[in-house]
């Protein structure tokens, strides 16, 4: 039996390198992208080639929309991980980000993410094992890194 895993945020580098790896490991993906279809089509002509056992779908979804989780959870059949790699990032002080800018960071990295998890739990549930994983990423601790050691230089 297949094994199915969709990756969302598979279109940049840190969801490309992860459908990758599973690609290695035997699992058939669903490619998630909100934007960037180009990106998601050159992964998906990518794996299709050195993976041809497998199956690989092309999924839409875009998370800074109050629909996204369901528009998205209407294209899986069939699931047994979720690895959520997509994000938006927003450049500003916190005082000069407006309702409107955390309302859709809020919709892309927490309610979605859970509305998209409760909407597919009856298929991760169908397998004996079944995983959802959150990935971070860690460009902002560097940056916070680069920016402390700067202000705490001695002169």
């Amino acid at each position: 039996m297949k094994k199915f895993a969709l990756v969302l945020g598979a279109s940049g580098e840190i969801g490309r390198a992860i459908c990758q790896s599973l690609a290695e490991d035997g699992w058939s993906i669903y490619i998630h992208f909100s934007n960037n279809e180009k990106a998601a089509q050159a992964l998906y002509h990518s794996l299709s080639e050195n993976f041809p056992a497998q199956e690989f779908m092309l999924v839409q979804g875009d998370f800074s929309k109050a629909s996204g989780a369901q528009l998205l959870a209407a294209q899986i059949f069939n699931v047994q991980a979720i690895v959520f790699a997509n994000g938006q990032a927003h450049y500003s002080l916190i005082e000069d980000t407006t309702v409107e800018d955390m309302d859709a960071l809020w919709r892309v990295h927490v309610q979605n993410p859970m509305r998209l998890t409760a909407l597919l739990s009856s298929k991760l549930r169908a397998h004996d094992v079944s995983y959802v994983l959150f990935i971070g990423s860690i460009w902002v601790t560097k940056l916070l890194q680069q920016i402390l050691t700067n202000l705490y230089k001695p002169v």
